[in-house]
């Protein structure tokens, strides 16, 4: 019997593509006698598009052929937004190549919203000079008065000489 070829591509694809880790497959074909099995992987940050990552080559004719993916490369830096296998399968034909394609959308992470600081005290800042202390008035306001009283004393002790 006739033998052909099973490929699977990969493609990356979204806003994330090229920021993903290693996306890793398995393709395997099966005619009920004969079981054929290869996995290929896609290395980290490659950029989005479509890349042939494994072929399997004297795939008989009618075997039945899948592919799976083993490593969906997602990150930190790129979320896995979804993953199609198209077709789920395919019949191997003789003397052709027959595919089916891994596509991987990859969006960014959703940023952690900065939670908003606490104040540090209920006081309202200090503006403008610094303010005398609360007894400082009543003080000023004593020796004054008493330096008025001595000063009137004074006059007066030296009125009366006279």
């Amino acid at each position: 019997m006739a033998a052909g070829w099973f490929a699977v591509d990969v493609t990356v694809a979204g806003a994330a593509a090229g920021r993903q880790g290693a996306i890793s497959v398995t393709a395997r074909c099966d005619d009920g006698a004969t079981v054929i099995e290869d996995s290929g992987t896609l290395p980290a940050g490659a950029a989005a598009g479509t890349t042939r990552v494994v072929t399997l080559s004297a795939v008989p004719a009618g075997a039945t052929c899948t592919a799976s993916q083993t490593a969906d490369g997602h990150t930190a830096d790129a979320v896995l937004a979804s993953t199609t296998i198209v077709p789920a399968s395919v019949v191997a034909a003789a003397s052709s190549t027959v595919s089916v394609t891994v596509t991987d959308t990859f969006a960014a992470p959703t940023p952690t919203p900065t939670p908003t600081p606490s104040p540090t005290s209920t006081r309202l800042p200090d503006t403008g000079a610094a303010a005398a202390p609360s007894w400082a008035m009543p003080a000023i306001l004593l020796v004054a008065g008493a330096a008025l009283i001595v000063v009137d004393h004074t006059r007066r002790r030296a009125r009366a000489r006279r």
